[in-house]
């Protein structure tokens, strides 16, 4: 092998080693994000279940609320700051029934929106 072609070899192998790195820390940084934001949906639970609660009061549903399940698997952060969270009534995990954003202002967490399919209002 040719010097040059030695330096060209260190140089990808350098390299890869720099990006292989790079996205191991990426990874790992989401990961702790992503954790961070679990924590404080389990935290704030509450806020969550007393509005689909209310909700669907509010809706006259004929469907009693019995059980919440929050889908902790599908968090994720909403690009205008808040948590993105998907429940489900009753463990009915076929339907998604609410998919709401968890949003904090004044040190308050609240839900800030949410959606719901025509059968749940």
């Amino acid at each position: 092998m040719t010097k040059t072609m030695k330096i060209i070899i260190s140089s990808v192998v350098l390299i890869a080693i720099g990006l292989g790195g790079g996205l191991v820390y990426a990874h790992e940084k989401q990961a702790v994000f992503h954790q961070e934001m679990v924590k404080t949906v389990k935290e704030n639970k509450s806020v969550i279940f007393n509005y689909i609660k209310r909700d669907y009061r509010e809706g006259n549903n004929q469907r009693a609320v019995k059980d919440i399940e929050i889908d902790y698997s599908k968090i994720e952060h909403n690009p205008m700051g808040g948590i993105n969270v998907v429940a489900y009534v009753n463990h009915d995990t076929k339907n998604k029934d609410y998919s709401l954003t968890l949003d904090k202002n004044q040190n308050k967490i609240y839900v800030e929106s949410a959606t719901t399919p025509d059968y749940a209002r």
